[in-house]
């Protein structure tokens, strides 16, 4: 290229870099859109497209989650004879009788009160000698019927503390029931469809002991037809 030419070129090219930002459209007339704040009012429906429940599968209870029957008798048979779990049932009962009695210490109490009795002074007693030269019977019924009534003012609220920590005790009970529910309801399906796969396995390699012998007998007959050699 000669060296006007040069020149010329770099002088346009120059020109073009210089005018070029002028050309670059700006944002800064542009109004900015309003924040999409909307929340909607619910994550999913109860029904999905294909008619299948859209439920967590933590929310389902252990038989709407497994459908095998053979699987569901045994959790059942588990769940019923399960020393730890019934020992959780029993501290649920407990917890919940003791929320009963912590409520039942901060109301008023009232009771009703009766008896009967004898009273008798000896006869060789001032008063017993008192008694009969005045001609007081010897033996003097007593009869007493009365009510009494009770209240604790709960000021520094102890009571109501101890049944708030009962029923805080009643809520981690069952709790610990759900937890020892759901672990021994993972560990007998885990081995439970453990023991299906080793199944399936045994099935598989039976079957491939079967294909294997066939494939021997095959190369056995065409070696005797002279077919084959050994090798094979």
């Amino acid at each position: 290229m000669p060296r006007d030419g040069l020149v010329s070129y770099l002088v346009t090219m120059a020109c073009v870099l210089a005018l070029s930002p002028s050309c670059i459209p700006s944002l800064q007339k542009n109004q900015s859109r309003e924040v999409n704040t909307a929340v909607p009012a619910s994550y999913g429906s109860s029904q999905t497209a294909a008619g299948a429940s859209d439920q967590s599968p933590a929310q389902k209870r252990w038989n709407e989650f497994f459908s095998d029957p053979q699987l569901r008798a045994l959790i059942d048979i588990a769940l019923k004879n399960n020393q730890e779990l019934n020992i959780r049932l029993q501290e649920m009962i407990i917890a919940k009788s003791e929320i009963m009695a912590r409520q039942g210490e901060y109301t008023p109490k009232v009771n009703a009160q009766a008896g009967a009795g004898v009273d008798r002074v000896g006869t060789y007693t001032s008063q017993g000698r008192s008694d009969e030269g005045h001609g007081v019977p010897q033996n003097l019924q007593n009869y007493r019927v009365g009510f009494a009534a009770s209240w604790e003012v709960d000021i520094w609220q102890k009571l109501r503390n101890g049944a708030k920590a009962a029923k805080y005790r009643y809520l981690a009970s069952i709790e610990g029931k759900n937890f020892v529910v759901t672990q021994l309801v993972a560990e007998i399906a885990s081995s439970y469809y453990e023991l299906m796969a080793l199944d399936n396995q045994l099935e598989v390699l039976q079957k491939n002991i079967v294909v294997q012998q066939n494939a021997l007998d095959m190369v056995k007959l065409e070696k005797q037809a002279a077919r084959v050699t050994q090798l094979a």
